[in-house]
């Protein structure tokens, strides 16, 4: 299929509520914006000059006081997106370091065979009010060495700020070498260095391997997650043939492993919920040992739901 193609603004201005971000409208400026992730209008892509016609300098944002700062400092949804067809499947966008605001917005119909819409977000990033309808993602992990794997719906790895994400859909992975610890699967993020807030995940995820920290929310958190809420079935198949990788599956309704760092404030979980269901080779598991419905090992909690007796130190 042929992507919209993007009318130019009269005038050209990309910013026309001057809070300088980028407004986005079509699929083809999503696409694009990995390109020029700050918004500056000195992409030489040609997919950015077909998505953004006759880029102004500064793009329409307003001046800035610091002399750091050349234009825009982001993008955000003008409108709804859809990315059946041209943009299926879709490409995640590699290292995010400024801001995507989503706007409540909808991105739907995303398919990848990728980490997710966002491989990763650095520590500069922040997403906002980003929300994916209907997404799939199908990942199959090749080779038997590092580095892992890192798997979400809206990104593989965060290190930056997401505030409001929601993630809808399917998610499968297969695989995954035995007796390795391989991947970090999350409903909305496979692992989490920086903060969640306020975001939710109900995600269909599907696992057929054995070394993976899977998670009905995020799959290893080492950050902070706070007032969010998971209603993601986690379902985990080890083939027979799978004898000694027991002791790599790590598998939780809310996180797959909490690493709690001593004086650091990692590894939190507050004010969160998690009411999916967790089967692994078809068992139920309501805690204790490798299996929790929040999470399998360690970490600090505070007013979570259901109580996270189940989970176990990191051993």
């Amino acid at each position: 299929a042929t992507p919209t193609p993007t009318p130019a603004p009269t005038p050209t201005d990309y910013d026309v509520d001057d809070d300088g971000l980028i407004e986005i409208s079509y699929p083809d400026q999503l696409d694009a914006m990995r390109h020029d992730p700050r918004g500056w209008g000195n992409s030489a892509h040609s997919d950015y000059a077909a998505a953004f016609p006759n880029p102004a300098a500064r793009m329409g944002c307003p001046e800035s006081t610091d002399p750091t700062e050349t234009g825009c400092n982001g993008y955000e949804l003008a409108d709804d997106i859809d990315l059946a067809g041209a943009y299926s499947p879709w490409t995640p966008i590699p290292a995010w370091e400024t801001t995507f605001d989503g706007d409540e917005k909808t991105i739907s119909n995303m398919t990848t065979t990728g980490a997710g819409l966002f491989a990763s977000v650095g520590a500069s990033g922040t997403l906002r009010d980003v929300w994916l309808k209907n997404a799939s993602v199908t990942f199959v992990v090749s080779g038997e060495r590092r580095p892992f794997r890192n798997v979400g719906v809206l990104a593989g790895r965060n290190d930056g700020a997401i505030l409001n994400g929601r993630a809808e859909g399917a998610l499968a992975v297969t695989g995954i070498p035995t007796n390795a610890h391989y991947a970090h699967v999350g409903g909305l993020v496979g692992k989490n260095y920086g903060t969640i807030v306020r975001s939710w995940a109900g995600v269909d995820i599907d696992i057929t391997g054995a070394g993976t920290r899977v998670g009905g929310f995020v799959g290893d958190n080492r950050g902070t997650i706070n007032g969010s809420f998971s209603s993601s079935d986690v379902t985990v198949a080890i083939p027979s043939t799978y004898t000694t990788a027991q002791r790599y599956k790590r598998v939780g309704g809310f996180v797959g492993v909490n690493n709690g760092v001593a004086g650091e404030g990692k590894g939190v979980i507050a004010y969160s919920v998690a009411i999916g269901a967790v089967s692994v080779d078809g068992r139920e598991h309501q805690g204790g040992g490798r299996f929790g419905p929040i999470c399998a090992a360690g970490g600090r909690f505070l007013h979570v739901a259901p109580n996270p007796s189940g989970c176990q130190p990191r051993k």
